[in-house]
Formats: C-alpha cells, sequence, structure tokens
C-alpha cells in the first residue's frame, strides 16, 4: 500500500492562510480597543460645560428650559434633555448649529409626546452632545439639573414672593436671541411676565415676531421675503408697481430739496426695483434749503444777531443786517434846563415828535464834557406846536452846556461805536 502525504507546497499555502486569519481576528480586537481608547482619548479633550438659568412647564405640556454655555472647548452639536417624573425619564434630544460661548439660548420641548405623566414631572437634566474629530457624535455627562418643575411655574423666577394684581406689575415682555422660521412665519424667543395668582411669574416662549404675510419665510436668511413675481416690460406698472417717491425731502446742500425714487422695471421676467436719489426742488436764493424744505432765507431776527454777524453799527431791518444810519448828524445843544442839572434840553436840530418820535433812541455826543458818551432819550415833546422841541436823557444830572455837539443814532450799536 503506497502512503501519500501533502505537497510541501500545499502545506505552505495553509499555513498562510492559517496566519492570516489569525491577524484578522487579532487585529479586529485590538482595532476596536484602539478606536475606542481613541474616542475616549478625543472626549477627555473637550472641557464643554453648560447650566440651566431657568426650567418651567406649561399647562399644554410644553417645557421651556434656558441654558447657558459657560467657557469651554467642544464641537457644541446638541443637548440631550432628560426629564423625570415619580415613575420614569423621557429623553429628547435638540439639535442646533451655533451655540457660542457665554451665550444663552431656550429650547421649547414638548414633553407630552413620551410618557411621562405631565403633573408628575418634577425634575429635568441636561447633558452635552458633542462631535468628535472621527465625525462621531457622543453625549457628554449630565452637566447639571433643575428640581422644582410645576405645571405653569415660571422657572427663574425672580422673586418668588413679588405679589401683583396684574401682569404689567411684573415687569416688561422682551424679545431676545435668533430668529427662527417656520416657513410661513418669523419667530423669536420672548420673556413673558404674567401675574399668576397673585405671584409674578417669569417664562420664555417661542412666538410668532413677524408674519411674512406678503411673501414667505426664508429659511436659509431666516427673514420674510416677498414671493417672486413674473412680470412683462409692458405691464411693469402693474406686476411690479409704480415709480414713486419715497419717504421725506432732506437737503443735499443749501439749494437743493432732494428724495430718494424707487424706480421699478422688469428683466428676465422678474420685477427689479432701483432706488436713487432725485432732486424734487431748487431753493433760489436767497431761499435755503433746511429741513427737506425751501424756506425765505432770514438772516437776522434781531440787532444782536447782526452784531455778532458783522459787528458794530448794524442794525436788523426786516430781516436782513444793513449799516445803521444817523438819524440827526451833528445837532447843537439849545438851552439846558433845569439849570446845573441838564436833564433836559432843546435843540433847533431836533425834529417835532409829531413827525419823528425819537424816544428810546440814543444820543452821542461829539464834544462837551460827555463828549464820547451814550445816553437813551426817555422823553421828545413840544410845550407848543411852535416851539423848540426838547428832549428828556435818561440821567438825571449831566454836564452838558449849551454849544454841545450831539448825533442821533436809532440803536446804541451805533451810538456806542461812532
Amino acid at each position: 500500500m503506497n502512503k501519500r502525504g501533502l505537497s510541501t507546497v500545499i502545506t505552505n499555502i495553509l499555513i498562510i492562510l492559517l496566519i492570516l486569519v489569525a491577524i484578522g481576528i487579532i487585529w479586529g480586537v485590538v482595532g476596536g480597543v484602539l478606536r475606542n481608547t481613541s474616542d475616549y482619548i478625543d472626549t477627555t479633550r473637550h472641557t464643554l460645560d453648560i447650566s440651566i438659568e431657568r426650567a418651567n412647564l406649561s399647562s399644554d405640556g410644553i417645557a421651556s428650559v434656558k441654558v447657558f454655555r459657560n467657557s469651554g472647548q467642544g464641537d457644541f452639536v446638541g443637548i440631550s434633555f432628560v426629564f423625570e417624573d415619580d415613575n420614569t425619564g423621557e429623553v429628547f434630544e435638540k439639535r442646533f448649529v451655533n451655540f457660542n460661548e457665554l451665550e444663552s439660548n431656550t429650547f421649547n420641548i414638548d414633553v407630552t409626546t413620551g410618557d411621562l405623566f405631565l403633573n408628575g414631572i418634577y425634575k429635568v437634566s441636561i447633558a452635552p452632545i458633542i462631535k468628535l474629530e472621527s465625525g462621531k457624535e457622543v453625549v457628554g455627562m449630565i452637566a447639571d439639573s433643575y428640581e422644582g418643575i410645576q405645571i405653569g411655574s415660571g422657572g427663574g423666577i425672580s422673586n418668588g414672593t413679588s405679589e401683583c394684581v396684574v401682569s404689567e406689575d411684573c415687569g416688561v415682555d422682551t424679545w431676545f436671541g435668533d430668529y427662527f422660521c417656520d416657513g410661513t412665519n418669523l419667530l423669536r424667543y420672548k420673556t413673558i411676565h404674567e401675574c399668576l395668582l397673585g405671584i409674578c411669574v417669569e417664562y420664555d416662549d417661542l412666538l410668532t415676531y413677524e408674519e411674512c404675510s406678503e411673501g414667505y419665510c426664508n429659511v436659509t436668511t431666516d427673514i420674510c421675503e416677498a414671493e417672486p413675481s413674473s412680470c412683462t416690460p409692458e405691464t411693469v406698472e402693474i406686476d411690479c408697481g409704480v415709480d414713486q417717491l419715497l419717504g421725506t425731502g432732506s437737503c443735499a446742500n443749501e439749494t437743493s430739496v432732494v428724495e430718494d425714487f424707487q424706480d421699478w422695471s422688469c428683466i428676465d421676467n422678474e420685477c427689479v426695483s432701483d432706488i436713487f436719489v432725485v432732486v424734487v426742488e431748487e431753493c433760489f436764493a436767497p431761499d435755503t434749503c433746511h429741513d427737506g424744505e425751501c424756506f425765505e432765507y432770514i438772516e437776522c431776527e434781531n440787532n444782536q444777531d447782526c452784531f455778532n454777524l458783522y459787528g458794530p453799527g448794524n442794525v436788523c431791518v426786516e430781516g436782513t443786517c444793513e449799516a445803521e444810519s444817523q438819524v440827526i448828524t451833528g445837532g447843537v445843544v439849545g438851552n439846558v434846563f433845569p439849570p446845573g442839572v441838564g436833564e433836559f434840553f432843546d435843540s433847533l436840530d431836533l425834529p417835532s415828535p409829531s413827525i419823528e418820535n425819537l424816544v428810546g433812541y440814543y444820543i452821542y455826543f461829539t464834544t462837551g464834557q460827555h463828549q464820547g458818551v451814550c445816553m437813551q432819550i426817555d422823553e421828545h415833546n413840544q410845550a407848543v406846536p411852535e416851539s423848540t422841541p426838547y428832549i428828556r436823557l435818561d440821567v438825571s444830572e449831566t454836564n452838558i452846556t449849551s454849544g454841545d455837539l450831539f448825533d442821533i443814532w436809532e440803536t446804541n450799536y451805533g451810538c456806542s461805536f461812532a
């Protein structure tokens, strides 16, 4: 009987195959350990930390939890919310794109979708969902918990003993945070202050911030946008709108009133609006533009304005500054009385008060002891129509004498700087 054995070649091939199988089995075990170790090392590098600022539960089963992200590293992609009643717990996850450090965000969770007993929910806990460098997402350890949730409670009540009669006693409702689109309307979180059973309650709710009634809410930009309309160049006014001025006028300079003008056109069957500035009115001199209107130019309202603009010797005449002219130049003092006092004097150079009354005008002496002095005229009169006119000065005792020369000015500006 001949004995047959395996050839050396076949034996070697079998040995190689057995070695490869053994290597595969060993690598499966070692690779899994290495991958788990790598993920563990990646997880330990994250220092992300979050906390609950307040939490409440509405009567219709919508929980509102305000979360604050503290300083710490990690690719933060979501939060795992754990709600507990007396018998069980339910986990709800919320995902997001941006949740920056040192920011707060409020999350609304419908807890009626699980097996929780609504009236028995008393606690919520949160754990961060972190995305590792490998792309794998892991749920971290419980970061914070909030106990004592009650239906209708205002987790985060500023003062649980604050008494109130109406909600206005508790504070002003305010919008905060980012905007969200639900496809139809623009949503935003709002802090609500309510008076419940005489106690102030504060909570956050996601409400409609703006109704996109004339278009839609763009989920990419989170803004209301108008529905694109088709048009033809022949029907542009009907399809797109009428060219028109917008808003109110403004001054481009002192001589032009301008307004924004909206011009509609139809390009590639789509309405296109171009807004540019046009001149709607020219203000011709001496008028000037002010607050979007042409006004008659008024240089002055009183003599002081002219003094500030041009210095002494200028007065305001019907809104325009003019150099003041003398009423009388080179008059001569006649009789002075009472003698030795000089409160009154007459002069043939004075006009009759019936023709021009000088009361309130100013007299400037060019000679005598009062040379260079201005005095105001308190009285201008005549004893009889044919007599010499006289004046009484605002100084009861003077040293003026007969023969002194004087000028009379309408104001004390010209008089003071004569």
